[in-house]
C-alpha cells in the first residue's frame, strides 16, 4: 500500500504530472522546449547566425617552458535555467531554425529542435536534465556536494605546454577519479591526491596514462582547447547513482589561470554528442523518485519507459559528426554541454571507484527498440 501511495504521489509531481494525466485522461505529452529564433536584424532568408564554435588554433607561439599540471573539477553546471548563462558550442555546423536539421529524427513525434543562439547544441540540458535530476543522486546539488567533498572526481592533465598565451600543440588527458582518501575531503590547495579509477587508465606501469587523450590540443590567447576527445567518458556521482556520460564527440575549452604556483581552469565547457543508447544505459541504474528502486527494475519500468520517450524525442544530432553535412543520418544522439571550474590537484593511487550494482550492468536499449 505504501509503495502504491508513493507511485501516486510521484505521478502527481513535475515532471511526471503530465504522465498521470496521459494515463487517466488521454492528454498528450507537452512539446519539447523550442527557444524562439533570435532577432538578428538580418534580411529575410539570411539567418545572420554566427556559429558559437570553440576558439581556433593559434598561428604563432609565445612560450618556451615545458609545463605539466593536473587539475580536478570542483564545480559543474548542467542546468539551463536562469540565471545560468548560455553555454555550449555549435557542434554540427548549422543554426537549426531557420536552418534545417542535420539529421533525421527517429521518433515520429520528435518535433523541431531549434538551436540556442549561435547554433549552440544543448538538447540534453534543455529537454532531459531536469527530468533525470529528479533522481536524488543526480540532482545538481548532490553532484556538486559530492564533488567538493572529494567522493568522486574528474581529473584533467595538461602536458607538453609551453606556458605561454599561445601554444600550437598541447596534450590533454582526462581521468576518472574515485575521489580523495579519508573523510576530511580535499583542501583544494593543489596538494590533494586524487585516486585514479583503473577504468580510465591505459596501463598499470609507469606514470598514469589515460585512455582519453587529445594529442592535438592547443592554447590560444590563454584558452585551452581540446576538440578531439572522441569517446571520452565522464562518470558523475557516486555508487549506484553515478551516471556515465560516454560521448561520441567530446570538446573541452577553458581559460588557464595561475593559482598558487600552479594552474587552474576557469570558465570551462565540456560539450559533445551523447548517443541515445549510452544515455539509456546511464539512466537505467538511477533510483526512480519516490520508489527507491532502480529504473531498470520491473517496478521502475513505467518511469523508465517515460524517461526513454523524452530522451528519444530530444535526440537532435547524429553520433557521427562526419554525417552532419549530408543530413541523412539518424538523430541518434543528444547534444550536451557542461560548465566547470577546476583547481590544482595531483595524482593519488589507483583505486577502483564504487559504481554499485543495480542489476543494470548489461543494459542494452536504444530508441529503435
Amino acid at each position: 500500500m505504501r509503495r502504491l501511495a508513493s507511485i501516486v504521489a510521484l505521478l502527481a509531481t513535475a515532471p511526471f504530472g503530465w504522465f498521470a494525466c496521459n494515463i487517466i485522461f488521454g492528454i498528450d505529452p507537452p512539446e519539447l522546449a523550442v527557444p524562439p529564433a533570435p532577432d538578428t536584424g538580418a534580411p529575410p532568408g539570411d539567418s545572420g547566425c554566427v556559429l558559437a564554435r570553440w576558439p581556433e588554433a593559434p598561428r604563432t607561439e609565445d612560450g618556451t617552458d615545458t609545463v605539466r599540471f593536473v587539475v580536478a573539477l570542483k564545480e559543474i553546471g548542467l542546468s539551463t535555467l536562469p540565471p545560468t548563462p548560455v553555454t555550449g558550442f555549435d557542434l554540427d555546423g548549422q543554426c537549426t531554425c531557420p536552418g534545417p536539421r542535420t539529421c533525421v529524427p527517429r521518433a515520429s513525434d520528435a518535433g523541431q529542435h531549434c538551436d540556442e543562439p549561435g547554433g549552440r547544441d544543448i538538447s540534453m540540458n534543455r529537454n532531459v536534465f531536469e527530468l533525470i535530476a529528479q533522481s536524488p543522486g543526480f540532482s545538481a546539488e548532490t553532484l556538486n556536494a559530492n564533488l567538493i567533498k572529494g567522493r568522486y572526481g574528474v581529473l584533467v592533465e595538461i602536458s607538453d605546454y609551453n606556458g605561454g598565451k599561445n601554444d600550437k600543440s598541447v596534450r590533454v588527458s582526462m581521468f576518472l577519479s574515485s575521489g580523495t582518501a579519508g573523510d576530511a575531503g580535499p583542501g583544494w590547495d593543489g596538494g590533494d591526491p586524487w585516486d585514479l579509477d583503473p577504468k580510465s587508465l591505459a596501463g598499470d606501469a609507469g606514470a598514469p596514462t589515460s585512455v582519453y587523450v587529445d594529442t592535438s590540443a592547443y592554447v590560444t590567447d590563454g584558452v585551452l582547447v581540446a576538440s578531439r576527445l572522441t569517446g571520452v567518458k565522464l562518470s558523475l556521482g557516486v555508487g549506484g547513482e553515478a551516471v556515465d556520460l560516454e560521448l561520441a564527440q567530446g570538446v573541452m575549452s577553458a581559460k588557464i589561470v595561475a593559482r598558487g604556483g600552479g594552474y587552474a581552469l576557469e570558465g570551462g565547457t565540456i560539450a559533445g554528442r551523447w548517443p541515445t543508447k549510452n544515455v539509456l544505459k546511464a539512466i537505467a541504474p538511477l533510483n526512480a523518485p519516490g520508489l527507491d528502486v532502480p529504473l531498470c527494475s520491473p517496478l521502475g519500468k513505467t518511469l523508465y519507459d517515460f524517461a526513454k520517450g523524452v530522451i528519444c524525442r530530444a535526440a537532435d544530432v547524429s553520433s557521427n559528426a562526419a554525417r552532419d553535412e549530408d543530413k541523412g543520418a539518424d538523430c541518434d544522439a543528444l547534444s550536451f554541454a557542461m560548465r566547470f571550474v577546476a583547481e590544482p590537484a595531483r595524482f593519488g593511487v589507483v583505486r577502483a571507484k564504487d559504481y554499485g550494482d543495480a542489476g543494470c550492468r548489461d543494459w542494452n536499449d536504444d530508441c529503435t527498440k
